[in-house]
């Protein structure tokens, strides 16, 4: 007799919990994505990245750009978040 039959798990519980467990080992193997768009361009990043890792798949370098999300520069380790819009500003030095 399977286990939702006798009553020791419904069919909700065994399927919520067969979700949670695939998100998990997908998330430790990195596979999970997210998309935020750069500047106009959409790209796939990985659900835990942040702003440097994102300029680097763009392979920018983040010595010479600042990040704007809302309106507000964002720090380069700042975590990034589904369908976030982010805005490059190009540093300029010179004398």
């Amino acid at each position: 007799m399977p286990l939702c039959d006798a009553g020791f798990m419904d069919k909700r519980s065994i399927k919520n919990s067969f979700k949670t467990t695939l998100i998990f080992f997908l998330t430790i193997l990195n596979v999970i994505k997210m998309r935020v768009t750069i500047d106009g361009k959409e790209i796939e990043i990985n659900d835990d990245s942040t702003v440097i890792d994102s300029l680097k798949q763009l392979k920018l370098s983040p010595e010479i750009f600042l990040v704007k999300r809302n309106n507000e520069i964002i720090h380069e380790n700042e975590k990034l978040k589904e369908n976030d819009r982010l805005e490059l500003i190009k540093v300029i030095s010179g004398g």
